[in-house]
């Protein structure tokens, strides 16, 4: 993964590096310092953002649910 597919799917899920790096348990100077010539982004990176997509997908759908009254 590239600094660049970082950034963009970090904007696309409407978080920071700072957010991010709390979620994980990084510091954020860590993460600020990915992607950089001397630290590359790991490898469970990716992984993760697209689980944290699909789990914010499923949580959308659920609250929609919940708030259309479909569910009791």
């Amino acid at each position: 993964m590239t600094n660049e597919e970082f950034e963009k799917i970090l904007k696309e899920i409407e978080l920071t590096k700072k957010e991010f790096a709390r979620l994980v348990d990084v510091s954020y100077g860590g993460v600020v310092n990915w992607g950089r010539a001397t630290q590359s982004i790991p490898n469970w990176v990716e992984s993760w953002l697209e689980l944290y997509k699909e789990n914010r997908k499923f949580e959308n759908l659920k609250k929609s649910i919940k708030d259309s009254g479909a569910c009791g």
